[in-house]
């Protein structure tokens, strides 16, 4: 929770910046090493073709998975009264802004009368789901942080890509589908 703040324009995660982080920072010094060893310039190309810089922190992808994992169990928890079943699991992963759009047109667009949408402080936390209306712990996610949240991938042409969690959770089968939809999206 520390990383992200450097990764947002908005207005909560600038005020991080300067408090919270800031604290923290001082307070964990192992931290700020690793934060400061990860960091670098790199030049970006925009799709026009002009180039810019931009600073980067380098962070554990894993964990950011894990934390937005717990997260979700959280909020079914909160929606549905009840612990994911033990026989449900939940894939987070990551899309780019284009796979981000199919996304939301082919997988979040079903059961459109379960869909949700919330914001929190004024886009500090966003989320959209949907759930099927006959198992309401099969479900389909779209998470945010700060608005949006520049967190990126380096692709095969070293361009930077801005990437948005999603996730799914519902029956074992769940793993099969994330896996489809990161392959088509790699691919």
């Amino acid at each position: 929770m520390a990383v992200f703040p450097f990764g947002s324009e908005h207005y909560a995660a600038q005020d991080m910046l300067k408090t919270k982080v800031k604290l923290r920072l001082e307070k964990d010094q192992r931290l700020l090493r690793q934060l400061q060893q990860s960091s670098k310039d790199v030049t970006v190309a925009n799709p026009d073709g002009s180039m810019y810089r931009r600073f980067v922190i380098r962070f554990d992808d894993e964990q950011t998975l894990n934390l937005f994992g717990m997260i979700i169990r959280g909020l079914l928890w909160h929606h549905c009264r009840s612990p994911l079943p033990s026989s449900h699991v939940v894939r987070v992963f990551r899309l780019t802004d284009h796979d981000l759009g199919l996304f939301r047109k082919f997988i979040l667009s079903l059961s459109q009368d379960q869909f949700q949408d919330f914001s929190l402080a004024n886009g500090t936390f966003w989320y959209k789901f949907t759930r099927n209306p006959d198992d309401p712990f099969f479900t389909v996610w779209i998470l945010g942080i700060y608005d949006i949240l520049n967190v990126c991938v380096i692709d095969d042409n070293g361009q930077l890509l801005r990437c948005h969690v999603a996730a799914l959770t519902g029956p074992q089968e769940v793993n099969r589908i994330a896996d489809e939809i990161e392959a088509r999206c790699k691919g």
